[in-house]
């Protein structure tokens, strides 16, 4: 099978020879750079300083929205819109500021871009199109995709075959309408990174999440891809560097270009994690993070981090999309009833004083209103009685699920390795610490929430260790 992609070739810049606790910041001189952070619900930008070590003039605007679609699997966003965006927050800045030396990428892991058909398709790591019926065998996509591989089949690439994974909603629309040969596909970086310098070119902690990456060799698995019936795209170079993968012509300016960084390794690099720590990231999506050394096959997923280092990862926790749940219950009576569009920020913020870990007066709730790590989403509210029916005692409730299914996990992924605190980051546990403090009080285990963009600081050291 003859693959429509190049060979890989060796990078240019020197391979990375430090170890994390090697990751020495040279000061030699003041350098600025632009970094841009992806998001699901928001897409922040800021400038960065290596000489006083500072993050400034930052800007944060909402993402561009979800297509349209009848099909309620399905979660696309117009890629050429969000790189109109993306050049619609980076120009004022390079306009303003002409020291600034290069532009440093921070994304959302787990979805991909398809150009195809004269369009650029972003697909979501929130989409499920995979857990769609295939109306030739009557069985879902997933569990078709599921019975041509055994686990130890795809064990190097420390992801499983799961909903949120790029590889299964590509076979399954794959299965449905066939991808032409020559596709090309993007991670959502490298095809910003494309549109601005002409190379599809991915790091390795944003090439992994999509699947099928052997992270000991660190390169594409063709032939899983291939078995899967998935051989038609032209797939992006894998780097392993986090020095810049090429540039970009501005105004008669060379701006250094850095490959994209999934944005839970910025998150933990801004951080400062080491090994062994244990870190809770709770924002639009959720998830517990151990950093290891070894990389161990278990029932979680294993994401490459830095080298010699790994994260063990449980995803699809409950998050901030699982309040949006109530946020949108609380819009929707606004429009019907009231004939009132309240902003979601708005409800949000008169939310959080409801937010409490109160005893709920009997009512109990179920956050999984998403899939969690080994159900499918299915939600309740329980036990409601003629007066415990309260915005205050639901929210109480919520919370006290949340944090016991947080507890649960946890000891799934450490199990008699208790850790001596939890480091927690996030949009939505910043703004609402109560959230993280319902994880404590389940675990028992203290609790230190970062203070600053830990985004933003995992750039910027990245952009003071090579200059």
């Amino acid at each position: 099978m003859k693959w429509a992609e190049k060979p890989m070739k060796k990078s240019a810049m020197a391979v990375m020879i430090y170890t994390y606790n090697d990751l020495i910041y040279h000061r030699r001189h003041d350098m600025h750079f632009l970094a841009v952070d992806i998001g699901s619900s928001y897409i922040k930008s800021a400038l960065l300083e290596t000489g006083s070590m500072t993050i400034t003039e930052v800007v944060k605007i909402p993402s561009p929205q979800r297509l349209p679609n009848a099909n309620p699997y399905a979660y696309e966003v117009d890629a050429a819109v969000l790189y109109q965006t993306f050049e619609a927050v980076i120009t004022p800045y390079l306009d303003r500021h002409k020291s600034i030396s290069g532009l440093l990428l921070s994304t959302q892991m787990h979805g991909c871009v398809v150009s195809t058909g004269g369009s650029d398709i972003y697909i979501s790591w929130q989409d499920t199109m995979c857990l769609a019926e295939d109306p030739g065998t009557g069985n879902r996509y997933l569990d078709r995709l599921r019975s041509l591989f055994r686990p130890e089949d795809y064990a190097d690439s420390g992801i499983p075959i799961k909903p949120a994974s790029a590889f299964c909603n590509l076979y399954a629309r794959n299965r449905s309408v066939p991808f032409p040969q020559d596709t090309p596909l993007f991670t959502l970086g490298s095809y910003v990174i494309y549109r601005m310098t002409g190379k599809n070119i991915c790091h390795i902690t944003n090439a992994a999440p999509m699947g099928m990456v052997n992270l000991r060799e660190r390169k594409w698995r063709y032939d899983l891809w291939d078995r899967a019936g998935l051989n038609m795209f032209i797939m992006p170079e894998i780097t392993t560097d986090f020095k810049p993968c090429s540039t970009f012509l501005y105004k008669g300016r060379n701006l250094a270009v850095f490959p994209d960084i999934g944005d839970q390794q910025a998150a933990m690099l801004g951080m400062g994690v080491q090994k062994g720590d244990v870190a809770v990231n709770i924002g639009t999506a959720g998830q517990i993070i151990r950093i290891s050394d070894v990389f161990t096959v278990a029932d979680y997923e294993i994401r490459p981090f830095l080298p010699g280092l790994f994260l063990e990862v449980i995803s699809r926790m409950p998050s901030g999309r699982n309040f949006d749940v109530v946020v949108n219950f609380i819009s929707e009576i606004g429009q019907e009833i009231f004939h009132c569009t309240p902003e979601k920020k708005e409800i949000w913020e008169n939310l959080y004083r409801e937010f409490s870990l109160d005893n709920a007066e009997g009512l109990e709730a179920d956050i999984s209103f998403y899939d969690q790590p080994d159900r499918l989403a299915d939600g309740s509210i329980r036990h409601i009685n003629n007066n415990n029916l309260t915005l205050r005692n639901l929210m109480s409730a919520l919370l006290c699920d949340l944090g016991m299914v947080y507890a649960h996990y946890l000891n799934v992924l450490c199990k008699d390795e208790k850790p001596e605190r939890l480091l927690f980051c996030g949009g939505a546990v910043a703004n609402n610490p109560m959230i993280m403090s319902a994880v404590g009080k389940a675990t028992g285990i203290p609790t230190k929430l970062f203070k600053g963009d830990e985004v933003m600081t995992g750039l910027l050291k990245i952009s003071d260790s090579y200059f």
